[in-house]
């Protein structure tokens, strides 16, 4: 229940939600089930859902409304060689750019991924870092279209986090990616973070780490195209 006067911030917790796995694909978002949760009028929570069918995590069927978006293994895959193009073109712009204050902010958000356990913050840690180097290329399209791709893979980038040491070899790659962006190296930085990217999607171009990821996660997907 909210306490006092403030407003529930319904889009992040719904996002949260279907990061989490908590909503999982084909999830209905129901608007009056949402609005008596949060104790608010179906207009809020209608905003907060089209917000996220914007961003392609949601997306709206005739007769059936908003569910969580269902994706197949090619869809996962396709989104990952968009991601792997644009944010290796991120990289490059962002070491191109790169000052004083983003040199900080980078290490600041290093500093915290090594002081916490926690998976969930950890995740939010390694969006920060990817969307500060978005920020960082100066180009305000490039920015609005990654981020876009990257709430979509958000849920299964989340996912990949729970197998056994990827925590750790997630942290390293962070730190090589940083160091390149700050290197002045545009052609390191760019591979570094190509590499990274190649390697999150490694996870789903294997069958049987899939299986695996299915296991410990509630992600599901369909094995062809999506409905």
């Amino acid at each position: 229940m909210q306490k006092g006067n403030r407003k529930p911030d319904i889009y992040h917790t719904v996002y949260d939600r279907i990061i989490s796995g908590e909503y999982p694909s084909g999830y209905r978002l129901v608007e009056t089930e949402l609005a008596k949760e949060f104790h608010v009028s179906r207009t809020p929570v209608r905003i907060a859902i089209e917000r996220l069918v914007s961003e392609g995590l949601a997306i709206h069927y005739p007769n059936k409304g908003a569910v969580v978006r269902q994706l197949s293994i090619d869809d996962i895959l396709g989104l990952y060689m968009i991601r792997e193009v644009n944010e290796g073109l991120a990289a490059r712009l962002a070491c191109r750019n790169a000052e004083k204050e983003d040199a900080e902010i980078l290490n600041d958000i290093l500093d915290a991924m090594d002081n916490t356990d926690d998976i969930e913050e950890y995740y939010k840690l390694c969006s920060a870092i990817h969307r500060q180097i978005f920020r960082m290329s100066g180009n305000k399209f490039l920015e609005d279209f990654i981020g876009r791709i990257y709430s979509i893979t958000s849920r299964f980038h989340f996912a990949v986090l729970y197998m056994p040491g990827r925590p750790d070899s997630s942290k390293e790659e962070h730190r090589l990616i940083a160091e390149a962006v700050l290197s002045g190296d545009e052609d390191r930085a760019e591979e570094v973070m190509k590499k990274h990217i190649r390697r999150n999607a490694s996870f789903y171009s294997d069958k049987n780490i899939r299986a695996s990821l299915k296991a410990i996660s509630n992600l599901n997907w369909d094995s062809g195209k999506e409905a």
